[in-house]
């Protein structure tokens, strides 16, 4: 989960890279609700080829293809104030039904034909949700959390995290389409965030004091 970008990123099948070989990889053409498709959203032909895109992370970089596929995540009927799914998962065929638990739409994907090293090899996950604002996206249909929020499976748009120290076998975990109000310990307060358009969370800062001074 990083807030830092705006994407949706999976190793691909192809990719022979260090960083990929030591992850488990997506295999598009083993999914029956893939589609390879141009940056502008477009399916791509069989005898054509597709764009490529290349894509910053810190120290490091991805250069991936594009792929629109469905994504779910769990039904847990969550609200505002309320934890939602901790997980998302890419779904290899299987559509939306009843007795799921699995609420699915289609998703913009880049699958990484290349990862630098630094620092993916490093990470023991496998992909990338990135939960930054669509400005940091190719395009809103890229964005992850525009397009939660625009399918329906997110009530609004909206993550919070709590992180815990590990002890007592406390987890961390990720609420989306909310927050779980039982991990606060006051009530919340919104501030707006500057320059939306550039996709960071930033907020102005007017004054950093230290007991009082």
């Amino acid at each position: 989960f990083d807030t830092g970008s705006g994407h949706v990123v999976v190793p691909a099948s192809r990719c022979t890279s260090a960083s990929c070989l030591t992850h488990r990889r997506y295999n598009a053409s083993a999914s029956t609700s893939s589609a390879v498709i141009n940056a502008d959203g477009s399916e791509v032909n069989d005898d054509e080829e597709c764009d490529q895109v290349t894509i910053g992370f810190g120290t490091g970089e991805i250069t991936g293809e594009l792929v629109k596929e469905r994504v779910c995540l769990p039904s847990s009927g969550a609200v505002p104030g309320s934890p939602s799914a901790a997980r998302s998962l890419l779904d290899r065929g299987r559509h939306r039904s009843g007795g799921s638990g699995l609420l699915c739409a289609d998703l913009h994907v880049v699958q990484a034909v290349e990862m630098s090293v630094q620092p993916f090899q490093a990470f023991k996950f496998d992909g990338i949700l990135g939960l930054g604002l669509s400005g940091l996206a190719l395009s809103e249909e890229f964005s992850f959390l525009k397009w939660a929020s625009a399918s329906g499976l997110l009530g609004t748009p909206r993550f919070a995290f709590f992180l815990a120290e590990g002890e007592g076998g406390e987890a961390s975990e990720i609420a989306l389409g909310g927050y779980n109000a039982a991990r606060a310990l006051e009530p919340l307060t919104w501030a707006h965030v500057v320059r939306p358009e550039l996709g960071y969370w930033q907020v102005e800062v007017k004054a950093v004091r230290i007991n009082g001074v």
